[in-house]
């Protein structure tokens, strides 16, 4: 299933709800400062039983005809029924099925919190769950009186009523988030194998966007491999869903062509009567002019001629050829990782980067939509490490992207090209998603 928006900032639930009236997402959820103002009438959240109009009426002859053959035999069972109940009833709060029906009844309350729902950037909603040891509950506070927040001793939240929205039976409740193991010597040996066995090993269905996140997180995958698969005909969806893990809003289409490059080592036998050169450039293309179309004066056609035209200006690098000879690869390491969130306009933490020993002949330039940079080039001229910070200026889920540059830029590994980043208010510092499903599995 997609990848959503977690309760580590990294994964998600994902849920079978028990209601089919319940809506297909919730959004993100973040610890309340205070309860946001009443919701005005009406609202546009659906109603529990706002669904009852997407079934068609019975008619007369068929609603009788069915109620008399499913009704037929009630009297016996609720005769049954009233007999059991009298006799429980009958043995008082003695009786043996009252002690442990009282002191340990079968749904027991684990933990219960208010909420705001995200709704977007500038719009939050209260919510309650309450999570039981065999169910989960997401649930709309009902406000009664507005007055009540004004007052300086504010209503305890779980006295308050609400409206059940969603419920998740515990047993179809799970985690779902990046794909973490794919064999590497397999993937050079034999791409479509490798991942066929990974996916059957997780007993899960081929999953295209946790796929390319995966190949795109996977800094030691064999690039030469990696360029022939997303290249064949068969891979274009997981090479669209690979480009959009880049993010090319906002970036220069040179820029990020040269990145993307440097993360491929482009085979120079055709497929299927066509260059993979010509593959992933047109794909990259059409990914960076749908991202950019809005901002840019010019057509897709134009757009694809730039691409060519940036080739010949300056020479392209791609990654090494795994059996090619030469100095080995040298690693790239963080002293303080990358920050995956930003609170607006606020610097991040120093981000330090190190490499072995100092190399004039090695610099790493940061680009990012909306992201400014107290120092956007990171030279290694006279020292091993460099260091940064980042301020998100705008509300956002953005990229920050990183080029290699120098003569030695091809020798440096560990780097990851893009890396996102959430830019938000002070308050979802601590943020989770949840992801529901509706009636037919679908999000």
């Amino acid at each position: 299933m997609p990848q959503v928006s977690k309760i580590t900032k990294s994964s998600s639930i994902s849920a079978s709800p028990v209601e089919p009236s319940a809506p297909s997402a919730l959004g993100t959820f973040t610890s309340p400062p205070t309860p946001s103002p009443p919701e005005p009438a009406p609202s546009s959240t659906p109603e529990p039983w706002s669904s009852l109009s997407d079934y068609p009426q019975l008619t007369t002859s068929k609603s009788s005809s069915n109620t008399s053959s499913q009704y037929s035999d009630f009297p016996s069972k609720c005769a049954v029924v009233m007999e059991h109940l009298n006799e429980m009833l009958g043995r008082g709060p003695k009786g043996p099925i009252w002690p442990s029906a009282i002191n340990d009844p079968p749904r027991k309350l684990l933990l219960a919190a208010p909420v705001l729902q995200v709704v977007n950037s500038d719009m939050v909603k209260d919510c309650f769950l309450f999570l039981f040891n065999n169910i989960f509950i997401v649930a709309k506070p009902i406000i009664q009186d507005p007055d009540a927040f004004l007052k300086l001793m504010k209503p305890n939240p779980l006295d308050r009523k609400s409206v059940i929205k969603n419920v998740v039976l515990l047993r179809n409740l799970w985690f779902s988030g990046e794909l973490k193991s794919l064999s590497h010597a397999q993937f050079a040996n034999d791409a479509n194998q490798a991942i066929m066995s990974l996916f059957n090993n997780l007993r899960q269905a081929d999953d295209p966007v946790a796929l390319a996140q995966l190949l795109f997180c996977t800094p030691e995958i064999d690039r030469a491999q990696l360029s022939d698969y997303l290249s064949s005909r068969t891979s274009h969806v997981i090479l669209k869903h690979y480009l959009d893990v880049f993010g090319f809003t906002g970036v220069r289409m040179d820029k990020v062509l040269h990145i993307f490059l440097q993360t491929m080592n482009v085979p120079t036998h055709a497929t299927q009567g066509a260059s993979p050169l010509d593959i992933l450039l047109d794909s990259f293309a059409s990914q960076w002019y749908d991202a950019n179309g809005k901002q840019v004066a010019y057509d897709k056609d134009l757009a694809y001629s730039d691409i060519y035209a940036s080739i010949y200006r300056k020479p392209l690098s791609q990654a090494r050829h795994p059996s090619s000879n030469g100095p080995i690869e040298i690693t790239v390491t963080f002293k303080c990782t990358l920050p995956s969130h930003l609170t607006y306009k606020v610097q991040s933490e120093p981000v330090v980067i190190r490499i072995p020993q100092a190399d004039p002949n090695f610099t790493i330039k940061l680009f990012g939509h909306n992201l400014a940079f107290e120092l956007p080039v990171l030279s290694f001229a006279k020292s091993s490490e460099a260091s940064f910070r980042v301020t998100g200026t705008l509300f956002s889920l953005t990229t920050l992207l990183m080029l290699h540059s120098g003569s030695n830029a091809l020798l440096y590994a560990g780097l990851p090209p893009s890396w996102p980043i959430s830019v938000e208010h002070a308050f979802m510092r601590n943020t989770f998603q949840i992801t529901l499903l509706n009636h037919t599995n679908a999000l």
